[in-house]
Parts: C-alpha cells; sequence; structure tokens
C-alpha cells in the first residue's frame, strides 16, 4: 500500500500522465524478482488509474531496443565471444550478451542525447521515455 500511495503522490504532483508506458516483464530466472516487478507494475497501475490516465500501455524490451538499432546479437556476434571466452557455462554467455546489449543502450544516450550515464536501467528509462515522447513506443 505504501508504494501505491508514493507513486499517485508522484502522478498527483505532476498532473497525472494521459499515458503510461511499462516495460513488458520478460522471462526471468527469479522469481522473487519477477514477483517484485509484479508488485511495483500493479502499484504503478492502480495509481495511474486512481489518477486519471486513460491510456495505458506496454512494450517489450527487444520492441524498443530493435527500434534503436541496438538489436540481439547475431550468431557471428556470439560465437565470437564464445570464441573469445571459452569453456564458460551458457548462462555466463547470456549474462555477456545482456550487458553487452546494455552498455550499448548507455553509448546511445551519449550519442544521441550528449549523456553519460552509467547506470543501465537509468539509460534504459531514458530512451524509453524519449522514445514515448516522439510517440515511437506504447502504440
Amino acid at each position: 500500500m505504501d508504494a501505491g500511495k508514493k507513486v499517485k503522490a508522484f502522478f498527483d504532483y505532476y498532473g497525472g500522465f494521459e499515458a503510461i508506458i511499462i516495460e513488458h516483464t520478460v522471462f526471468m530466472n527469479s522469481p522473487k524478482t519477477a514477483a517484485d516487478l509484479a508488485l511495483v507494475q500493479g502499484a504503478i497501475l492502480g495509481s495511474a488509474g486512481q489518477s486519471g490516465t486513460k491510456i495505458i500501455g506496454k512494450v517489450s524490451p527487444i520492441t524498443w531496443q530493435n527500434y534503436l538499432g541496438n538489436k540481439k546479437l547475431t550468431k557471428d556476434e556470439q560465437l565470437a565471444i564464445r570464441a573469445k571466452n571459452p569453456g564458460k557455462s551458457v548462462s555466463w554467455y547470456k549474462s555477456y550478451e545482456r550487458n553487452l546489449r546494455k552498455e550499448r543502450t548507455m553509448r546511445l544516450i551519449d550519442v544521441i542525447y550528449d549523456r553519460k550515464i552509467a547506470d543501465n536501467d537509468v539509460a534504459d528509462a531514458c530512451i524509453s521515455c524519449a522514445q514515448i515522447a516522439r510517440g515511437v513506443m506504447g502504440r
């Protein structure tokens, strides 16, 4: 309940929002993380509805990443990673690939908006907000 009150206060402070877009939750290895995200999204959606938000949409991470040119790694890129780092586990390679893509997003912020962002989650949020503002995502 506390999270919902805080989010509603945020929406009210800024006069509400006509629309919000939430990044669609994809498969995760951690049930706790999935449950925590569900609770946070529930607080956001409930508060948005109470604050008069009319449009609530979702976008998958790969959709907005592809739009920006940060596409999934090619088979050749994956093979090159495995050649440079032999003998690692499948989960290690997946984590490495995910981190490479997050670094790409942070570089995009630097190139497109001339801003240095050191946190990949903040970079994701910045890119998402910019794309929403341009009307690219959430439709």
